[in-house]
């Protein structure tokens, strides 16, 4: 009895003092800063050629893949966002437009010029500050290659 007794003080008095190797590592990954994603400036214009992978990207909502591209954007200005499909792409693009707390400004399906395919958004920034731009497919489902294409709009 006298064992287990002492066992257990042995355990709390480790898990108390923090000593326990484990319990170490776990605290030097709590004070690693998070990563950031990088912020892109729109400057004279963004011209990206991306993928939408359907072993890496993640889930948006009820869309299955997609991937998120932060910007900079100036009060006042107007960008036009154009997300561009691929000819041997197995997708339709759908895009999403987010301020900085991910709250959904915009978004569209269809709107692009060179094909009823492509999406565009069209839109004046209300304040400065980092954008989000949610680039998927309207099926949830679609992969491959795409463009996505930033620039102010005069």
């Amino acid at each position: 009895m006298r064992l287990i007794f002492a066992s257990i003080v042995l355990t709390l008095s480790v898990a108390l003092l923090g000593t326990s190797s484990a319990g170490q590592d776990k605290k030097d990954q709590e004070k690693k800063p998070e990563q950031k994603e990088k912020v892109l400036d729109v400057g004279k214009g963004l011209d990206i050629n991306s993928t939408l992978d359907k072993s890496k990207d993640g889930a948006y909502g009820d869309k299955m893949y997609h991937k998120v591209f932060l910007v900079k954007f100036v009060k006042g200005k107007t960008y036009q966002i154009d997300m561009i499909r691929v000819e041997t792409s197995k997708m339709n693009p759908f895009l999403y437009l987010e301020d900085a707390k991910k709250k959904v400004l915009a978004e569209d399906d269809d709107s692009g010029e060179e094909d009823t395919f492509n999406a565009r958004i069209t839109f004046k920034a209300p304040d400065d500050g980092v954008y989000r731009i949610i680039a998927t497919s309207s099926m949830g489902r679609g992969f491959g290659d795409f463009n996505l294409k930033v620039a102010e709009k005069k």
